[in-house]
């Protein structure tokens, strides 16, 4: 049976059936995964309440959480289930400020700065950041990979949850990737939500290190 994956389209994120920015990642989903893109949260609440639905996206929140929802996620997060939030460097949208209302709560803050790199990068453009700093988790078969406009995140850490650094830059080694665990669920922060649109997803080893990073969640 086929593991469930929900990509929020309730607050204003990026829609992954939108060809122009995602037709590879949105194939390689719909092949290998079952997806649900509810456009309401209790739609999606109740869709996660599944048992076979662990993995929830939210590429790039636009619209805020209010409390009984930021509750609901956590609750999610007790349960088990994985949660990818994404954003994008400076606080674009406030979506950066919109995740934060949840990670916030198990330890983690996305930053409303930028991460520029004038060697490691694609076309010489210091916002193309690459990088080789990858948590052995999600490495196999991965060399390098893009990680376009970002954000840094930080970790304030809590006795009731273990952090990971999932990614950093190559240069000083900011933390741009990490996640919080509970033994049972994870939150997983991003600074960036474009690593695997597809500009990104053909280049460098970015296509393998998305599905090693969709497969480490649902533990394929």
């Amino acid at each position: 049976m086929k593991k469930g994956i929900i990509w929020s389209y309730s607050k204003g994120e990026f829609v992954i059936f939108d060809h122009y920015y995602f037709s590879t990642l949105y194939q390689y989903i719909n092949e290998n995964f079952k997806l649900e893109i509810p456009t309401k949260f209790s739609e999606l609440i109740k869709i996660a309440n599944k048992q076979d639905f662990e993995l929830i996206i939210f590429n790039y929140p636009e619209k805020p959480f209010t409390n009984n929802q930021i509750n609901s996620i956590l609750e999610l997060f007790n349960q088990g289930k994985k949660i990818i939030f994404l954003t994008y460097y400076k606080n674009e949208d406030n979506s950066s400020q919109i995740v934060n209302s949840i990670i916030s709560k198990v330890g983690l803050k996305i930053n409303y700065d930028e991460v520029v790199d004038f060697h490691q990068n694609h076309d010489n453009d210091k916002y193309l950041i690459t990088t080789s700093k990858i948590h052995d988790k999600l490495k196999s078969e991965v060399k390098k990979i893009i990680m376009p406009c970002t954000s840094t995140i930080s970790i304030e850490k809590n006795k009731d949850y273990i952090y990971e650094v999932l990614v950093k830059t190559e240069s000083e080694e900011k933390i741009i990737a990490a996640q919080a665990n509970n033994k049972k669920g994870k939150i997983i922060a991003f600074g960036t939500c474009v690593f695997w649109d597809n500009f990104s997803i053909s280049l460098y080893d970015n296509f393998q290190f998305t599905k090693n990073l969709i497969n480490y969640c649902l533990e394929v």
